[in-house]
């Protein structure tokens, strides 16, 4: 049931952040991906996990669509006050989509190789996707763009199921 809720919650959040940035209020998407993570919160047990690890995912997400933003490679609806960076509802999506790593992602924790390929081949698309909505604009030739998001997250999942895993022995301890 937990592992449905959270996931439900980042759909609804990442659908959120879509309208938004197409309807130039992204402040839609960004109190929505706040309710998920409050949502993931309150469903686990390793409080303190979550948050660090919200806060390591919400950097990384700045850092790295900050990086596809100033190259170019990616460009928002909605893009911020801050021409070259992440806009603030891009973030908080990486921020929610942590409470997907445990338990969602939990079986990808001795296979990361797996969770590499989830990453490089779903995230991707859900690039695809938002570009499609009008949300951003994934820049031409699109499989170079889509390679460069694709080898983002294939970094991104398996650390984050691995920061999750050692957080978590930090908390037990």
């Amino acid at each position: 049931m937990k592992i449905a809720a959270t996931f439900i919650s980042v759909q609804v959040a990442w659908l959120a952040c879509a309208y938004g940035a197409v309807v130039g209020a992204p402040s839609i998407g960004v109190v929505s991906c706040v309710l998920a993570l409050g949502l993931g919160l309150v469903l686990t047990d390793k409080r303190r996990t979550l948050v660090h690890l919200s806060g390591f995912l919400g950097l990384y997400g700045l850092v790295t669509d900050s990086v596809l933003a100033s190259m170019g490679v990616v460009r928002y609806a909605s893009p911020g006050p801050y021409p070259g960076f992440a806009p603030l509802w891009i973030v908080t999506l990486w921020m929610a989509f942590s409470v997907l790593i445990y338990p969602a992602f939990g079986w990808f924790r001795y296979r990361p190789m797996a969770a590499a390929v989830l990453g490089a081949t779903m995230a991707p698309l859900s690039y695809l996707a938002a570009d499609r909505l009008g949300a951003l604009n994934v820049s031409e030739p699109t499989y170079l763009s889509l390679l460069c998001i694709g080898m983002i997250w294939a970094v991104a999942l398996p650390g984050a199921i691995y920061a999750r895993m050692i957080l978590a022995q930090h908390e037990d301890s």
